[in-house]
């Protein structure tokens, strides 16, 4: 059963300097029930998201009355404190020596200052290595597939019933009149190729659909619901996988594929809800570490298991994709049970957006003119910041172009001008994401605030 906080613990009452929480349980029976890691989360990310504090003193200590009660006093200043704290990310009661300190009955109930502080401090670093751990997971399902597409689209075109396959028809049609249109050549390859891109394309539109509304939603809904109704889509997408006898339903997987793919804007907000300025650009790198992990091992994941499965399965014409469709949808089915228990909500009640979505909300959201504006955004303190915004957006837009052309197209090029297999795709594939994960892992998470243009610029120049 899901650990829940109780709405009551995290109301404050306004004091001098400060607002007191009360919170009806001792601190002992707090961390023996595991709830102590899950209350200071969400109490830190209330002080810092809805109060913005930074420098603050945090007193804890029980009721003197009702021992049985515990009281978290939060100071952001006082006549009796000589100097402010340092500006970290928790500072409770910065120092054990002072009277502040002194004044809790930590002592009694055998928990030092140190423990409180390593308790809060161990919260974010855990969410961190929980969304490593999926996003690992999930681009480990993802990428299985890779090298394995061109041989797909073969093996569709190649079937015997592939004329009385009405979508395989009209998809060629298609891909007849793009090539018409950019004067490719009437070759098997370059209509493969461009099959290929077909399908990348509509799995990426269909993503950036499925992102920004199920962003919207958990908003109003919570991360954690949303999080895990979108992977319960992509599992629904890798079962379809494992069954598509046809092109058909491999497009209707891709299909419910890309309409789930909101999993990890999901996460990235997750990062947010649960980091500082000072503390994000570190967890980026870290997931993007994961995704440079899932992109070096995915691949070759993939190889691996079709080439088993033509070992064992020599006589099936499908068993070199129903093999690895399966692996994507166990790891899936993993990676749901995983987020369900080891990752909590991270957006508070009171931070939800409670407005209901009006049509031009969704009208904002789901435009490209619209979503460069940011006009959905209505918290950002000054338009020289909207303006930075813009411009993020717009070179990210134009990176990711690049990127996703290659990671699409990379197989079609070495498929057919150089004849490699899944496996030799799959160590292609492989090189590529330990280069990324060498820069993600080791470069980007120790440059310095304030440097990440600078530090941006230099890498697309080498």
């Amino acid at each position: 059963m899901e650990t829940v906080i109780p709405v009551e613990w995290l109301i404050p009452h306004k004091i001098a300097n400060g607002w007191k929480f009360q919170c009806s349980t001792n601190l002992r029976n707090l961390v023996a029930t595991n709830r102590a890691a899950l209350y200071f989360r969400q109490l830190v990310i209330l002080l810092e998201q809805d109060y913005h504090l930074v420098n603050f003193h945090l007193k804890i200590q029980h009721n003197r009355k009702k021992m049985d009660q515990l009281e978290i006093f939060v100071f952001c200043g006082d006549d009796h404190i000589e100097q402010e704290p340092e500006p970290v990310s928790i500072c409770s009661s910065c120092d054990v020596t002072h009277p502040l300190s002194q004044s809790t009955l930590l002592s009694e109930q055998q928990y030092t200052n140190q423990d409180i502080i390593d308790i809060i401090m161990g919260i974010k670093s855990n969410i961190i290595n929980v969304l490593f751990i999926s996003i690992l997971i999930d681009f480990l399902e993802f990428t299985i597939i890779l090298p394995l597409l061109p041989k797909i689209l073969t093996y569709y075109g190649s079937q015997v019933d592939a004329n009385h396959d009405t979508l395989y028809h009209k998809t060629m049609s298609f891909v007849q009149f793009i090539r018409d249109i950019t004067g490719a050549p009437n070759d098997a390859k370059w209509n493969s190729v461009l099959f290929g891109g077909i399908i990348g394309s509509l799995f990426s539109l269909l993503q950036f659909f499925s992102s920004t509304l199920c962003g919207i939603a958990s908003d109003r809904y919570g991360r954690k619901s949303v999080l895990l109704l979108s992977m319960v889509g992509i599992s629904l997408s890798y079962a379809l996988w494992c069954v598509s006898f046809n092109l058909t339903i491999f497009m209707l997987a891709r299909v419910v594929s890309g309409l789930s793919k909101a999993n990890v804007a999901i996460i990235l907000a997750i990062v947010s809800d649960t980091t500082t300025e000072k503390e994000r650009n570190r967890a980026m790198a870290w997931i993007g570490a994961a995704f440079s992990l899932g992109f070096i091992f995915g691949p070759l994941l993939g190889a691996f298991c079709s080439q088993l499965a033509i070992i064992y399965w020599p006589a099936s014409s499908v068993s070199f994709f129903i093999l690895p469709a399966c692996v994507s949808l166990v790891l899936s089915l993993i990676n749901i049970g995983f987020i369900s228990k080891f990752c909590p909500e991270t957006l508070p009640i009171s931070k939800r957006n409670e407005t209901k979505t009006s049509i031009t909300d969704v009208y904002n959201a789901i435009f490209p003119w619209r979503l460069f504006k940011f006009s959905t955004i209505h918290n950002i303190k000054s338009k020289h910041d909207v303006t930075i915004l813009r411009r993020l957006s717009i070179a990210s837009f134009l990176y990711m172009i690049v990127f996703a052309g290659l990671e699409f197209t990379i197989t079609f090029l070495v498929y057919n001008r150089f004849n490699w297999n899944s496996m030799q795709q799959g160590k292609m594939f492989f090189v590529m994401g330990l280069c990324m994960a060498v820069v993600q892992g080791g470069y980007v998470r120790r440059i310095p605030d304030g440097k990440e243009i600078t530090a941006a610029m230099t890498v697309s120049y080498l």
